[in-house]
């Protein structure tokens, strides 16, 4: 029984280690994505590749210009230096109202002031067939003049799906704008949480070699491998063998703090309540 107590209480220690470098990678991993602004930074990486911009040139630099975005600036940005960093996540109805007006195709879309000639939305009676093609010929406009040659048949044939299965009524566009910045968003989402992830991990790797924290037994190997000082038995293996098993707890540590810290207290709770019902 003592046995079993002894297993429990190495568990225990074991797993609140791996809670404590997990809270810990989590919280330094944090404060330098706040310092860095690299939750903005990915926010704004990912609305340019939603919008065909990679040199923030065209649509996303449209984008934060406007007043939806950035109702505080001036509405002249002119390079990715000069955005500033506070927006770190954008709404799917703030999107898609957004979009929708730059590329002017929604009734009442403040015209740009870019020499271009757009049909106006608002004339009444217009067939179902009429409102797509008028929509569509403003989009062009607006694409050919912020979206580089090499981008815009891709862009375009979006563009056209989008005023096409919204069938040029705002609302139900709006709701096509959505589901495409959702499913942008989520990989966006999923490359930033793999980045997280990783630095988690490189983290908690440094935590536990500066503390050199090897909270797992591993000892008795040295029995298997003769070390006698000056003997013919001696190897370098033997030598290295206490930095290869502390490397290997520090790896150990590392991919614990994969799940997150929240996994690890869960257990540890768990295990705690098992050791005292004992």
């Amino acid at each position: 029984m003592s046995n079993l107590f002894d297993i429990l209480a190495l568990v225990i220690n074991v797993v609140s280690i791996f809670a404590s470098v997990s809270f810990a990678a989590s919280a330094a991993t944090g404060a330098i994505v706040d310092v860095l602004q690299l939750r903005a930074r990915s926010l704004l990486n990912g609305v340019q590749d939603l919008l065909f911009d990679p040199a923030f040139k065209g649509l996303a630099r449209a984008f934060y210009n406007s007043n939806n975005i950035n109702p505080l600036g001036s509405g002249m940005i002119q390079n990715k230096a000069e955005v500033r960093l506070d927006t770190t996540a954008i709404s799917p109805d703030t999107f898609s109202t957004t979009i929708l007006q730059i590329l002017h195709v929604v009734p009442a879309a403040k015209s740009p002031l870019d020499g271009n000639t757009y049909i106006d939305l608002d004339t009444p009676d217009l067939t179902e067939s009429d409102r797509i093609k008028n929509a569509v010929a403003n989009a062009e406009l607006v694409l050919n003049q912020l979206v580089s040659e090499g981008l815009r048949p891709h862009a375009t044939h979006l563009v056209k799906e989008l005023i096409t299965r919204g069938k040029a009524d705002p609302v139900s566009m709006a709701a096509v704008a959505k589901a495409w910045f959702n499913t942008g968003m989520a990989q966006v989402s999923e490359q930033f949480s793999r980045r997280i992830r990783f630095s988690n991990f490189v983290v908690a790797i440094v935590i536990a070699a500066i503390l050199n924290l090897q909270p797992i037994p591993l000892g008795g190997f040295t029995a298997f491998i003769p070390n006698k000082e000056g003997g013919p038995s001696s190897t370098a293996l033997a030598g290295d063998l206490p930095y290869v098993i502390a490397a290997f707890q520090w790896l150990i540590v590392g991919l614990a703090s994969l799940p997150g810290a929240q996994f690890w207290y869960s257990l540890l709770n768990w295990l705690v309540a098992r050791y005292q019902k004992r």
